[in-house]
């Protein structure tokens, strides 16, 4: 890399982790700042590629959604079964 893509890499680099990984993978629309970065479109034209010979269509969310809807333990202490797990028949 020259000097200036080590610069704007260190400006992709100061971004959090959170916004850079769903900008990267198209969760969400990266900001004007980062669309002028030429290493920052590089790295998610990298990624897009990957995922499109990597993925089947199905299996991946579609454009500007969330992949996953976040962590959800709370159910854990309970005396039920975790969401969407129905729950044993009395007998």
């Amino acid at each position: 890399m020259t000097m200036a893509e080590l610069n704007q890499m260190a400006f992709v680099l100061d971004e959090e982790n959170p916004d850079l990984f769903k900008w990267l993978t198209g969760q969400l629309q990266a900001p004007e700042h980062m669309l002028k970065n030429p290493v920052f479109v590089a790295i998610r034209d990298h990624v897009a590629q990957q995922l499109q010979d990597s993925a089947p269509a199905q299996t991946r969310a579609a454009a500007g959604r969330d992949w996953v809807r976040g962590w959800d333990d709370g159910w854990r202490g309970q005396q039920q079964n975790p969401p969407g797990v129905p729950q044993p028949k009395a007998q």
